[in-house]
Order: structure tokens, then sequence, then C-alpha cells
């Protein structure tokens, strides 16, 4: 919108009309006030490395965001857990190392990137539960504290036999790789025509995989397979919802607090755990209400 303007022509109702269009453009609310933030933070770098003065960064940056239910903006539904039955459908097209993926990030709670580093090398098998600890590249909160706010992962039995099953592959239990290599042996297996050779003028065009996942890999992995069960794709992160909505459910706010690996209060593990907030206060809440009122 201003992009051809200088940083010091820009005034506090420029960013005002930038907010509007925010709203007009149909994004939710939510949206609108991280792309604020996103603009702020920019020009918090350009004051700290000398390309604007103090001036022009304390009037671009005094917009507040946008409240909820005081604009256009529409709220963001919560992201609600993926349920059992959607993630059996989904699995079903999915090659068997993948599958297993899925299902141990179900049973575990852990974060995309989380699962994605796993390694043997990292994971303490001597202890019941065995631990994950994660390494630092993916530790989301790595940054907190004198020295790093460390993240462990607890992986129970039903996840310990699926990961059992992968033990034979080297340090990565889940691999591209080895989920291609499946992939062309079912296709040979369900093959019905005599196979010929590969023709000989035909192009050779080799495909690299990386040796592990990545989250964006990972997450297309899903949604294609939800295309081909006929369902609507979900996305991976539904299922850290679903472990930690369950827990919260069984064992309280701590406990998924723990499994999630949230350190700041319950406000971050109720956005994770929503469908249970209302279950937890209906317990807390019961005794009280029966004796008094």
């Amino acid at each position: 919108m201003f992009g051809l303007a200088s940083v010091a022509e820009l005034t506090h109702a420029d960013m005002l009309t930038f907010r509007d269009a925010l709203v007009r453009s149909g994004v939710c609310r939510v949206t609108v006030n991280r792309r604020l933030w996103q603009v702020k933070h920019m020009f918090d770098w350009a004051l700290d490395d000398g390309r604007i003065p103090a001036a022009v960064k304390a009037e671009l940056t005094q917009i507040k965001g946008v409240k909820r239910g005081r604009s256009a903006a529409p709220e963001r539904a919560p992201v609600r857990p993926v349920d059992d039955a959607t993630i059996a459908a989904t699995v079903e097209h999915m090659m068997p190392n993948t599958a297993d993926m899925v299902r141990v990030h179900r049973l575990t709670g852990m974060r995309p990137c989380e699962l994605c580093a796993l390694r043997w090398s990292l994971i303490d098998t001597s202890r019941t539960p065995w631990v994950y600890r994660v390494p630092p590249e993916v530790n989301k909160n790595y940054w907190r504290g004198e020295l790093g706010q460390p993240r462990v992962v607890c992986i129970g039995p039903k996840a310990r036999a699926i990961l059992e099953r992968h033990k034979d592959g080297g340090d990565v239990p889940f691999s591209p790789v080895r989920a291609m290599a499946e992939y062309l042996e079912a296709r040979r297996a369900a093959r019905v025509t005599p196979f010929y050779g590969k023709r000989k003028d035909a192009p050779h065009v080799p495909r690299v995989l990386g040796e592990h996942w990545t989250t964006d890999a990972y997450t297309k992995t899903i949604r294609a397979a939800c295309g081909r069960a006929g369902i609507t794709p979900w996305g991976a992160n539904r299922l850290r919802h679903a472990f930690g909505t369950e827990v919260r459910r069984a064992f309280g706010l701590e406990a998924a607090r723990a499994v999630l690996g949230h350190t700041g209060g319950g406000c971050v593990t109720d956005v994770y755990t929503f469908d249970a907030v209302a279950d937890e206060m209906v317990r807390t809440a019961s005794p009280a209400v029966e004796a008094l009122g």
C-alpha cells in the first residue's frame, strides 16, 4: 500500500488505513493482528539497525490490535482434535512407515517438528516410559532461561510397540526414503502386466529424497492420504490437540501442560485442549453447586 513512500512520510493515520484494509480483506482477526505485529516488529528492527529515528518508530507502532467483536474481521474457529475414526481412515491410504509415524504422533502429542527430528540416539530406552530429549534446533522454548528450557517427550507402551517395529532402519525410525521404498514395493506387488524393463530411450530424472521428514512434507503426505480416502483434509498438529485433550480429561491441566511442553500458564494449554475445558469446569463446580445450589 505504501511501497513507494518513504518511512519518514508515514503517519499513524496510514497505519490505521493499513489495519482497515486488512480487516476488509476478509482474513480472521488473529491474522489481522499477526500482520500488524509483523509490521511493527519491522519498525523495531529498523530502529535498532539505525535506519529510522526513534520518533518515527514511536508513531508507527502505537496502533492497537483488533479486539474481539469490535470489527468486521471474523473470528477463527478453535482447532479441534482430529477423531480416531478419521485418523484410521487416513492411515489406511499411507505407507506403513508413514502410517506408524502418524500413530506415534497421536500417542505422544509432540510437535510435528519434534516428531520429524526423532532419532533413536535421542531416546533413553533404559527407563519406563522412554524419554525423548528434543534437540535444541527444534525446541521451541530453548531460548528461555539462562541454560535454555529443556523439552522432553515421554513415550508410552503403545507408542513404544510401534517404534520397536522400526528399530532396524538405522538411527531414523521414520524416513521418506523408506516410505518411498514401501510404495514402490507395493506397486510391484500389485502389478498385473509383465515387466519388460525400463525403456532405453526414457529420460532418467533422479528424485532425491531426504533421510528425514520435514514438517511441510509430513503435512502434505497426510493431506494427500485424506484426498485418497475421500475425507476432509486435516493438519498434523490436530494430532497434538487430540492427545492433549485426552490427557487433560483423564489427568487434569498440569499433566496436559507437561505432555504438551507448555512452560507458561494454562492459557496456551487451554487453546490446545479447548474441548476439555468445559468438562473440567463442570467437574470442579459440581460439588459446590450440589451442596449450595
